[in-house]
């Protein structure tokens, strides 16, 4: 008998707050289909792709009682018309017919791309991905996966949302990963590497040290306001899933003059709840190239145009599939 059984009940397995990783993907999900972006998932894991599909049939099944559901977009998950799977045992011939078919604007009830990471070797043009399980010890292999979503003749900003669960072996592994470049950065630049290999990292890599927080605090007293609008609102929403989060540019730099003190994180978070509740009107062209606090609210304002765009493209096709 396996260790966890004594740990699991049938009820766990459709229920999607078990797992913080879920929780958070399925949110993103959710805002992402009310402003009618696409979403690329990634994974190693052929395993955590069965899973996704699971509660996705789930979810379909339960239609307007999902707790995911969405006011704006849909709410259905078909496979093959709501989303897609890529892995290995995708024939070539179909993969570039799936990237079209995703590819298409005018198609907004195909939303969803499930991937596996090394199998997805293809361009997309869609504005977000998810790294659902993708830490492995080689970080090419996310860099692989995030210029797979960002190519020549990318319409839209592409977001790149890595999920790590905490006190797992993932921190571990992204660690090293954000190390691995690290160095590679210094060698390419020709930097004097002060940094060596020792027999205690070994040791290090076992000894997890959870940093533990109030899962009922203030976001703003924990957050620095991101300037994507889906990132504030997650954060905002579902603070008490969130253990930290971190630009990961940022790790590999440091930039001094970006750090905000928490009187600044406070004044931020301030006027990003005045803008998601007022819904003002854009500021003027002169105005959008603010940086720190008010560039932030300004990505809030175009989060919320985003959705009243989408609510007008979704009565657009409703009206065309009535013609129909």
């Amino acid at each position: 008998e396996e260790w966890w059984h004594s740990l699991y009940n049938e009820d766990m397995a459709n229920d999607v707050s078990i797992s913080g990783k879920l929780y958070i993907l399925f949110s993103i999900m959710k805002m992402c289909n009310d402003i009618g972006d696409k979403l690329l998932v990634f994974s190693q894991s052929l395993l955590s792709l069965n899973v996704i599909e699971h509660f996705l049939g789930r979810f379909h099944d339960l239609g307007e009682g999902s707790p995911f559901r969405s006011e704006l977009g849909f709410n259905s998950w078909e496979q093959g018309r709501d989303y897609l799977r890529l892995d290995g045992s995708t024939a070539a011939q179909t993969r570039k017919a799936m990237s079209e078919a995703f590819n298409r604007v005018d198609d907004l009830r195909l939303r969803l791309f499930l991937i596996s990471t090394k199998a997805g070797g293809l361009g997309v043009n869609l504005p977000r991905l998810i790294g659902w399980s993708s830490s492995t010890w080689n970080p090419s292999h996310d860099i692989q996966s995030i210029f797979r979503t960002y190519r020549f003749g990318q319409t839209k900003p592409v977001y790149v949302y890595r999920l790590v669960a905490q006190g797992t072996m993932e921190e571990k592994i992204y660690d090293r990963q954000v190390t691995k470049q690290s160095l590679s950065q210094r060698v390419v630049d020709e930097h004097q590497i002060d940094r060596h290999f020792k027999a205690d990292d070994l040791i290090q890599l076992y000894t997890l040290n959870v940093d533990t927080f109030d899962p009922d605090s203030d976001p703003a007293t924990r957050f620095v306001l991101p300037k994507d609008g889906i990132l504030a609102d997650l954060l905002a929403k579902e603070a008490r899933w969130i253990s930290r989060y971190h630009l990961h540019d940022s790790l590999l730099e440091n930039i001094e003059s970006e750090v905000l003190t928490e009187e600044e994180r406070r004044e931020a978070w301030r006027e990003y709840e005045d803008e998601r509740t007022y819904r003002p009107p854009p500021p003027p062209p002169q105005q959008q190239n603010q940086s720190g606090a008010s560039a932030a609210a300004a990505a809030s304002m175009a989060y919320a145009q985003q959705m009243y765009q989408q609510q007008l493209r979704m009565q657009q096709w409703q009206q065309m599939q009535q013609q129909q």
